[in-house]
């Protein structure tokens, strides 16, 4: 596997939602056996460049603002939000 990044790593560590997942970047480009549960759900990897390309993007950009005005709201307890 050359430059791809899993889901979970994308929303761990680089400010991805779900929600952003599946707009700027649609289905995975690679499936794998989960080394830790292998009869568990299959890794989701994305291709690195395609990654960098999206947070590249206005989009990208407004949905990480967003996503951390909320962050400190519910920090504040200002509000209640959703789940991602």
């Amino acid at each position: 596997m050359n430059n791809y990044m899993s889901k979970s790593y994308l929303k761990a560590f680089r400010g991805w939602t779900d929600r952003a997942i599946t707009t700027l970047l649609g289905e995975c480009d690679y499936r794998d056996v989960n080394p830790f549960y292998p009869n568990g759900t299959r890794i989701h990897y994305f291709d690195g460049e395609r990654v960098i390309k999206a947070e590249a993007t206005e989009e990208f950009n407004r949905i990480k603002e967003s996503r951390a005005k909320r962050k400190v709201a519910r920090a504040l307890g200002k509000v209640e939000v959703p789940n991602e």
